[in-house]
């Protein structure tokens, strides 16, 4: 069987259009996350019952990249208390804040996304 060539033209410029596309797309998306990640702790904030202001100075963002996430860090005290705050035990009554906080913030991202998603085509075409 004769061997057979291809040669391809243009290759780099396709491998670096590649890169700026993907390296457009981290940084964006890190973006949306970031945002949706601090609006899911604000509202947490919102709604986190107040006693000493603890639980409430705990919330926070953190992350790097395109991963994102909000919680109660670096709590002072027992470090049960968020999960016993948010759920309940057997003698105080549940106070949900995180989890009506990322259902709330996981509305944010998916419309962000389609907005970024439009506008790709324009990015890329500068890139």
């Amino acid at each position: 069987m004769a061997k057979k060539w291809v040669s391809v033209e243009g290759d780099q410029e396709l491998i670096r259009r590649l890169k700026a596309i993907l390296r457009i797309c981290r940084q964006e998306v890190g973006k949306i996350n970031q945002e949706g990640a601090q609006r899911g702790a604000d509202r947490a904030r919102q709604l986190v019952p107040v006693r000493t202001g603890a639980l409430l100075a705990s919330i926070d963002v953190a992350g790097a990249g395109t991963t994102w996430r909000f919680g109660a860090y670096g709590y002072e005290g027992r470090s049960m208390v968020p999960f016993w705050v948010e759920y309940g035990t057997s003698r105080t009554p549940a106070h949900p804040y995180m989890t009506p906080a990322a259902e709330w913030s996981r509305t944010f991202i998916p419309t962000q996304t389609r907005g970024f998603a439009r506008e790709l085509p324009f990015l890329v075409r500068n890139a």
